[in-house]
């Protein structure tokens, strides 16, 4: 069976979650309740990983796409130009679009240089990958830590620009799906 076949399951899966979480939020609903986004962002995390990690056919699906694509796809994290911008105009709050902002681009920055050389067969690289991957991760976790801390503290500007599409997604799919793709790399990454 072919790398594209067996991707399938996983590209299928991202496709479908990205339309049911535009629908959701083609509702509304979930601006109406504040800390909603946050909060079933952070169970779909959890639902991602253990789908990603402990459902054969899932797992099978994600270690058949390739490194450099799981690293690359960590390019939209260039969002974070864009709370950095909402930040600015007072639509966002500081405190979130500082760390979020400036962390989301350094990662998105150092995924298109490593999806580019690849991760190699040798230590250093390997040791670069997994030092990448850790600081995309704590920074995914800084983030949605952050966002907690405005949202508990009613901090105002607040969150509000991720209430609503199109950076309802962020919570709701990106966040998740990225979470995820780490989990599968430092597992992939740690097999050498």
């Amino acid at each position: 069976m072919s790398a594209a076949v067996t991707t399938r399951p996983a590209i299928i899966g991202a496709a479908v979650w990205l339309a049911a979480a535009t629908v959701v939020g083609t509702t509304g609903a979930l601006a109406a309740l504040r800390a909603a986004p946050l909060v079933l962002g952070v169970l779909l995390t959890v639902v991602a990983v253990v789908v990603t990690s402990r459902v054969p056919s899932m797992r099978q699906a994600i270690d058949a796409i390739p490194v450099r694509a799981l690293v690359g796809v960590h390019a939209v994290r260039f969002i974070g130009i864009v709370f950095l911008a909402l930040a600015v105009r007072g639509q966002l709050s500081q405190e979130f679009g500082q760390r979020a902002g400036w962390g989301d681009i350094v990662v998105a920055a150092l995924a298109v240089a490593l999806a580019l050389i690849g991760p190699g067969a040798g230590s250093v690289r390997r040791w670069v990958f997994l030092t990448w991957n850790t600081l995309g991760m704590f920074d995914l976790l800084a983030a949605v830590g952050t966002a907690a801390l405005v949202i508990g503290r009613g901090d105002s500007p607040g969150m509000d620009p991720l209430l609503r599409l199109p950076l309802l997604l962020v919570p709701i799919f990106a966040v998740p799906v990225l979470l995820a793709t780490h989990v599968a790399l430092f597992r992939r990454l740690s097999a050498g």
